[in-house]
């Protein structure tokens, strides 16, 4: 189950930072925003947007190492009982 935990954790993380840009993206687009808000919401967006690629990388790992044949042999051992 640690392969499958990690792989979530980590899709998860790529999900938020998602989530993130575009609600900054979203207020800094407003009509409240002030050009320094703004500004400062356009690097919170770079700064996410390098977490989330960060994230990407692992998450594309992670994916490998639960694709592998050692986590299917282990799903199968655990449902065969």
């Amino acid at each position: 189950m640690k392969p499958l935990k990690k792989l979530q954790n980590t899709l998860g993380e790529f999900n938020d930072c998602a989530v993130q840009q575009a609600a900054l993206l979203k207020f800094a687009a407003g009509a409240e925003a002030t050009r320094e808000s703004a500004l400062s919401a356009g690097a919170l967006i770079a700064v996410l947007h390098e977490k989330q690629l960060a994230a990407r990388v692992k998450a594309e790992a992670r994916i490998a190492a639960f694709n592998s044949l050692e986590t299917h042999s282990r799903f199968q051992a655990l449902y065969r009982g």
